[in-house]
């Protein structure tokens, strides 16, 4: 199963270098976090999501700070769907 959507939801920051980035999953039963990176030279935080179960909605919400002290927050809502294999 992947999920449907962006493949690696992204938060870009419009100001400084990224300083932390905390994503979370809800529901959080079986979409996980396969990967997750920040991109300080596109000051954006990506994960890469894998899981879930068929047809079930799940939010992913991204808080991160950056070297200036700003918070950002960010949500998406994606869909699992069945995929056939390669």
């Amino acid at each position: 199963m992947r999920s449907a959507g962006a493949p690696k939801p992204a938060l870009r920051a419009p100001g400084a270098p990224i300083s932390s980035s905390v994503w979370s999953i809800d529901p959080s039963d079986a979409l996980v976090s396969l990967a997750q990176n920040v991109d300080n030279t596109n000051k954006r935080s990506l994960i890469k999501l894998g899981g879930g179960v068929v047809g079930t909605t799940y939010t992913v919400t991204c808080r991160m700070t950056d070297s200036a002290g700003e918070k950002y927050e960010r949500a998406v809502k994606i869909s699992a769907i069945e995929t056939q294999p390669h």
